[in-house]
């Protein structure tokens, strides 16, 4: 369903940038039972980021755990532009996807 694709995307969110572990997501064809699963994997491969997949409070817990590598690198960890602009780039060097499809 939707939810459990957000669930899980959140989960990949966390494992990427808090935990800083590189992920490969490997999806098949038959895996999209949902058109609107198209929404989400367009926007993870065109920005690294999808607008309504967090709550507020969500996302902050996540910047949260960001902030004290930010100030290592020289980031300004209380911007939350510049912090969603790092969580986004972390993202996206440790996140992967593979599709496959059916030929047939």
């Amino acid at each position: 369903t939707t939810t459990e694709l957000k669930e899980d995307l959140k989960d990949f969110y966390t494992i990427a940038t808090a935990k800083d572990t590189p992920i490969i997501w490997l999806l098949t064809d038959s895996q999209i039972v949902d058109d609107r699963f198209l929404i989400y994997i367009n926007a993870l491969l065109s920005s690294g980021w999808i607008s309504d997949l967090f709550a507020r409070d969500e996302l902050d817990a996540l910047l949260l755990s960001l902030r004290n590598e930010m100030k290592a690198y020289g980031k300004n960890a209380d911007d939350f532009e510049e912090q969603k602009a790092y969580l986004i780039q972390k993202f996206r060097r440790n996140f992967k996807v593979v599709l496959t499809f059916s030929p047939v």
